[in-house]
């Protein structure tokens, strides 16, 4: 009983394996005389179909970067400024944009204005991710105060900050107009 058992296992076994495709041999042609093939000085056959080799196209990798933003103001003068970035970069997107207020030799390709002041006071107002933002500011007792909430685009992105600076009460207008970023795909060849 075991026997046949045995058997019947290492002839379904042999059947699998029969079925299995054969893999085709490739030799080296491509060598230089005297040498044996398969050595390291003989290269590849040529092609099927008699073309000849061509290695295969590098592999493109798809990376994808969130999209993040931020807003900074200047306590003295008002004046509110936005960064946007791609990806999680070398730093994060607030203190980039409290850099660009505090710096009085910015890079135009980061900002759009430059700051008014070389000892700025700055604060950090919002961070975002993939949405819009709007700043809305209002003045209350002699102060000063912004409000700003991401939305989904940037006319909800106003109505958020202006809808938030009239809950608070004051005197409400626009700092600065909606900012909208969102994710990017690059690709990478590997």
């Amino acid at each position: 009983m075991k026997i046949i058992s045995a058997l019947t296992t290492l002839a379904l076994g042999l059947a699998l394996v029969s079925a299995l495709p054969v893999p085709q041999a490739q030799a080296q042609t491509q060598c230089p005389a005297g040498a044996t093939p398969g050595s390291i000085v003989c290269g590849p056959d040529a092609a099927p179909g008699g073309g000849s080799y061509a290695p295969p196209p590098p592999r493109r990798t798809r990376l994808r970067y969130q999209g993040l933003a931020a807003f900074s103001y200047n306590l003295d003068t008002g004046q509110v400024y936005s960064f946007t970035m791609h990806g999680s970069g070398y730093t994060s997107p607030k203190w980039r944009a409290l850099e660009i207020c505090q710096r009085p030799n910015y890079d135009r390709d980061w900002s759009m204005s430059p700051p008014s002041e070389p000892d700025a006071n700055c604060e950090s107002l919002t961070e975002w991710e993939n949405a819009c933002a709007a700043v809305a500011v209002s003045e209350i007792q002699g102060v000063r105060h912004y409000f700003s909430q991401p939305a989904q685009n940037a006319r909800a992105a106003r109505t958020a900050a202006m809808s938030q600076c009239e809950a608070n009460g004051g005197n409400c207008a626009m700092a600065h107009d909606a900012v909208c970023v969102s994710p990017a795909t690059r690709y990478r060849e590997d």
